[in-house]
């Protein structure tokens, strides 16, 4: 028992790390030693969640709460099972039972009310954060909620405070980075937003998401500029009628001419309006490349 329970607690510190694919090994030699074990049931339904598993979160949660029915981190783990499968008002009902058997839970406040936001009950999800904010005023995670939720409802100035007070109280959150930068991008304010997204990538460079929505920033930056457009055109202009007034001998030789400064002066033009963090991103691409070559140059066999 006393080593079930030891593998338990490393299991809980993997998946707090990050690292739940180990948690279901640990996890699996615990319910080996105590097949009763429901907080190895339970645990083990957050740790599949995480890795993807949700059938198999499902079936972990559900072990635990036949183990133990009154155990409120088992229907938690049973809300996000059921939020990987797609079934939203289950989610729902899951979190408010794990609310129910512990109502001074945070942990299950927050997981209630982004179940709600998640199922399109917005009305239900803002009271829960009122609850919530009660609860926990001091946790970044309530004001991020706050701001999703402000988000949802088409606020976008309002969720930009709530990520700011989320961003105070942890400013190495990357999803709060990430919740500023598209409510930045509501707003307009697109080269704030390519700011806060590029800065949540760098602190999860895992995160696809958040890789997504900064490209998705960039592009809205390179298409709102209209004066790009009215740049092309101007060199495309300037091309045509120095090619039509070059005499006939020199015509070939000036029509490159202008194609060679057209194509140079569009990259000059585009790299000087480009957003600070996509040179730097450009900057990076080409040093790696060159580094990668480098490598294969001096590693390939004689």
């Amino acid at each position: 028992m006393q080593h079930a329970d030891r593998l338990v607690e490393h299991a809980r510190h993997l998946v707090e790390i990050g690292r739940s694919d180990q948690a279901v090994s640990c996890l699996d030699q615990a319910l080996h030693a105590d097949p009763s074990h429901s907080d190895a049931h339970a645990l083990r339904a957050i740790a599949f969640y995480n890795v993807g598993r949700f059938e198999e979160a499902l079936a972990a949660a559900n072990s635990a709460i036949a183990l133990q029915p009154a155990d409120f981190s088992a229907h938690y783990g049973r809300s996000y099972a059921l939020h990987g499968l797609g079934r939203w008002r289950e989610s729902v009902e899951a979190a408010a039972e794990a609310v129910r058997l512990d109502p001074q839970w945070p942990e299950g406040l927050r997981r209630l009310g982004y179940a709600q936001l998640t199922a399109g009950q917005s009305q239900a999800a803002s009271e829960t954060a009122t609850r919530l904010l009660l609860l926990a005023p001091d946790s970044a995670e309530t004001y991020e909620l706050l701001g999703l939720i402000a988000a949802a409802d088409k606020m976008p100035q309002q969720a930009e405070q709530y990520f700011r007070k989320a961003l105070e109280l942890n400013p190495e959150s990357a999803s709060s980075h990430a919740q500023l930068g598209l409510a930045l991008q509501n707003q307009g304010q697109v080269r704030q937003a390519i700011e806060r997204l590029h800065t949540a990538v760098a602190i999860a460079p895992s995160s696809a998401n958040n890789r997504a929505r900064l490209l998705d920033a960039l592009f809205a930056h390179l298409k709102g500029h209209g004066v790009d457009r009215k740049a092309y055109l101007l060199f495309i202009v300037v091309g045509i009628i120095v090619a039509l007034i070059t005499p006939e001998d020199k015509h070939n030789a000036a029509v490159w001419t202008m194609a060679g400064t057209m194509v140079l002066g569009l990259i000059l033009y585009r790299w000087l309006t480009l957003p600070r963090v996509l040179k730097n991103f450009v900057r990076q691409e080409l040093h790696a490349g060159w580094q990668r070559r480098r490598w294969k140059k001096t590693s390939s066999p004689p």
